[in-house]
């Protein structure tokens, strides 16, 4: 079952109707033609109906405006014009024009089912009936033949009528920024709005008569529903920004239907399950339910992507956010980039405002040594850039299909996910062994850091990103100039919760560890089962803080995690996960270049099949 992406992005398109109109009507203002200027007073209601502030802008101009036989023309102040109220005259001015647009359109539907020849005192006519439809139905056939008039006006090649009616029939077109469905005009902008939120929609699954075999047995209340009833659906959602969403719809609107539907969610998933007897009637609920709760968002999203200005890049929308960055898709002539802005929090702004310093100079002083310069195809490129006209920091990098959470929720065979889960790991073993070699550390090594394309062939290449916690080890003797964190608190290795903790490439080494019983166990190996990210940050480290003291202590859990792997990956690969979590560092692999060495071992195997034995 899809969703309809035109319905989803109604609203975007009403806003860049909006758009359109004020752009077109300020042009009309500006045009030098006078029969172009005083048609753009038929634009007064659209604009009511547009944009309160910029029909107070007009207004405020001391534009000298006459009514005469239910027209508006730019021409002289009259005694009556003054004599009434702003607000009046504001309603006097809507109340006419939807009066003069009621019977324009009755006789363009008059001559319509007449047909009768056209007559030089019809052609104003003509002309109306043509805008109104093509404003309409076609708005981007209106947009050319406006743009054509106004090419010729300008040449002084088209006709006085012509001129008229290309500025008049704007009003049209505004008019239509009130429909409840409008009618996309598919410019090159919608058609990059539709690929994001195809892309968005990827993190949104709904499971028809059919519950992912991951999530069976996981969810108590699924096990005798499934079955009793013939027919049921199951969303889940993975996107933290929509999973929030859609559990405020769901709040907001399925709160009277207690017993028929039942919602999961937690900070960064969302989870409803539906089941009725009419299969039909399912779907539409679904359909209906996400399409409504996503309207509002992706306008949101929409609105906040105009409001950055990045000289040469145009921002399509935000695609992720980090813990100093939010992350956008943004396109640069043809080229499709990500590009990063950074939001420093609290602590990071007073260190850089105590030492002087800016982002460019932290960034600046990794660039001799880290990812920004490193030319290798398992590491995601990173280029520092600055908007001279506003100072702006941002950085620019490839923009890839998606994270390796997204490419592991792919529906594969059992055997082909087997093969791609060997060779995720050669492929992140291949970028981290080189990073280490060149005396870097990644210190967030987890899925949502494992980015991927698709190539033609069917191939994936992974490659590593976010390197914004990356640190050199030429640093590391000096930790208060550091800006960077830890990493993630459910992958950091256990000596780095002391408080002089040792930092260096087997930290790495430890969250590769992680990422490996990922790959098979979907979970991460040391997040309690009853926390899911706790709210406060504080109980959140007190929480891994224990986890981190007990296996220093009683290293029982860690040997239960290593036991459960055995029903599902070969012996000689759980070794390397076991060494990967020794708890003192100095017994681990030193780095992923010694790490690598021993996984070869395991890829021949996998290669050959030995590992099957």
């Amino acid at each position: 079952m899809e969703l309809n992406i035109e319905k989803i992005l109604n609203e975007v398109e009403r806003e860049r109707r909006r758009k359109l109109v004020i752009e077109l009507y300020k042009k009309g203002l500006e045009s030098e033609i006078e029969l172009i200027r005083e048609g753009t007073a038929y634009m007064l209601d659209g604009l009511a109906i547009a944009d309160e502030n910029l029909f107070e802008e007009f207004l405020s101009k001391g534009l000298e405006i006459e009514l005469c036989e239910n027209h508006l023309f730019p021409l002289s102040k009259t005694e009556e014009v003054l004599l009434i109220e702003k607000q009046q005259f504001k309603e006097l001015i809507k109340n006419l024009l939807e009066e003069r647009r009621k019977n324009l359109e009755k006789e363009i539907q008059s001559m319509s089912e007449n047909e009768t020849e056209e007559e030089p005192e019809n052609e104003k006519l003509q002309l109306f009936s043509l805008f109104y439809e093509l404003s309409r139905f076609n708005p981007k056939e209106f947009l050319e033949e406006y743009k054509s008039i106004l090419d010729r006006s300008s040449e002084k090649k088209s006709n006085q009528t012509e001129k008229f009616i290309a500025a008049a029939s704007l009003s049209f077109l505004a008019e239509t920024i009130n429909e409840p469905r409008l009618i996309p005009n598919k410019d090159e902008e919608y058609d990059d709005l539709e690929k994001y939120v195809e892309m968005k929609l990827r993190d949104l699954e709904l499971f028809i008569n059919d519950v992912p075999e991951k999530t069976k047995g996981k969810l108590d209340f699924l096990k005798e529903k499934i079955r009793r009833k013939k027919f049921f659906i199951f969303l889940e959602c993975h996107d933290k920004e929509l999973s929030a969403v859609l559990r405020k719809k769901a709040k907001e609107t399925l709160l009277d239907k207690e017993g028929s539907i039942e919602i999961k969610s937690t900070k960064t998933s969302f989870k409803m399950y539906k089941e009725s007897n009419n299969s039909t009637m399912l779907k539409d609920f679904y359909k209906e339910f996400c399409e409504q709760a996503l309207q509002p968002y992706f306008l949101k999203k929409y609105q906040e992507a105009q409001q950055i200005k990045i000289d040469g890049y145009k921002i399509i929308g935000k695609i992720g956010q980090g813990a100093s960055k939010k992350v956008y898709w943004a396109k640069k002539g043809k080229e499709n980039v990500a590009l990063s802005l950074y939001n420093l929090n609290e602590r990071m702004i007073k260190i850089l405002k105590d030492k002087g310093l800016t982002i460019r100079d932290i960034m600046e002083k990794d660039l001799k040594t880290s990812p920004f310069r490193i030319s290798h195809n398992n590491i995601c490129y990173f280029e520092l850039n600055k908007d001279f006209r506003t100072g702006q920091e941002f950085g620019v990098s490839e923009l890839l299909d998606g994270t390796l959470e997204r490419l592991m929720r792919t529906d594969f065979p059992q055997k082909k996910v087997d093969a791609l889960r060997i060779d995720i790991i050669k492929q992140i073993i291949e970028g981290l062994s080189y990073v280490h070699e060149l005396g870097i550390i990644h210190s967030d090594l987890k899925p949502e850091n494992i980015l991927f394309k698709k190539l033609p062939s069917g191939k994936y290449i992974l490659k590593i990103a976010d390197f914004g916690l990356s640190q050199t080890l030429n640093n590391l003797e000096n930790e208060e100039e550091s800006l960077v964190s830890m990493g993630h608190i459910a992958i950091r290795a256990p000596e780095l919760h002391e408080p002089n903790h040792s930092r260096g490439p087997e930290n790495d080494v430890w969250s590769f560890g992680c990422l490996i019983y990922w790959l098979w166990m979907k979970k991460e190996p040391f997040l309690p089962s009853n926390m899911d990210k706790p709210d406060k940050p504080g109980k959140e480290r007190e929480e891994y803080e224990k986890i981190s003291y007990n296996l220093k202590q009683d290293e029982t859990y860690k040997k239960s995690l290593l036991k459960s792997l055995k029903r599902e990956m070969h012996s000689s690969l759980i070794k390397i996960v076991e060494k990967c979590w020794e708890v003192n560092p100095k017994k681990r692999y030193k780095n992923a270049v010694e790490l690598k060495k021993d996984l070869e071992t395991v890829f021949k195997e996998y290669e050959t099949g030995s590992h099957e034995a």
